[in-house]
């Protein structure tokens, strides 16, 4: 049996949402020149994830190895260059990204159980029907839970205007 375990798909979703929740803030460390004040996170990410992966990855295999690159990536890359591109071109706390970033990742979790609980009811017993619901589903959630939301109605005005010129 070639395929991998649900605990190792959730473990490469948790993957996926820590590496992206870091490209805005590193897009703003980058595009204001913060690169030397973040070396050190970079080095100890690079050899956290490197000692972790060897350590990890001996007694849990491929487990191991996605939950010390989740770990490096969110200790590392999120928690610590937040701090310093707060402090550094902010001039405040991160707390609050922090917290707004919990709340999201909570909801994130949410809307992730209730499409896995519809993909495993009866009527979604074929691949088609189960891509469909995991297209669909947690889109509709999401727009429900959010379209108040300043951030969205930013994000409308952008594709607004993109989709005018």
């Amino acid at each position: 049996n070639l395929k991998l375990s649900n605990s190792d798909m959730v473990l490469f979703c948790v993957f996926f949402y820590a590496l992206n929740i870091n490209i805005v803030p590193n897009l703003y460390l980058g595009g204001n020149g913060l690169w030397w004040e973040c070396k050190a996170p970079c080095i100890v990410e690079a050899l956290g994830n490197l000692v972790f992966n060897i350590i990890l990855g001996k007694f849990f295999g491929i487990k191991g190895i996605l939950l010390s690159t989740i770990i490096t990536l969110i200790s590392c890359n999120f928690i610590w260059r937040n701090y310093i591109l707060f402090k550094k071109y902010f001039d405040r706390s991160p707390i609050k990204l922090f917290l707004e970033s919990l709340f999201y990742l909570f909801i994130t979790i949410i809307i992730g159980i209730i499409t896995y609980w519809i993909c495993t009811l009866p009527f979604a017993k074929f691949f088609f029907i189960k891509l469909c619901i995991c297209c669909f589903v947690p889109n509709i959630l999401f727009i429900l839970l959010y379209f108040k939301h300043t951030y969205f109605n930013f994000s409308v005005k952008i594709l607004q205007n993109m989709i005018k010129k």
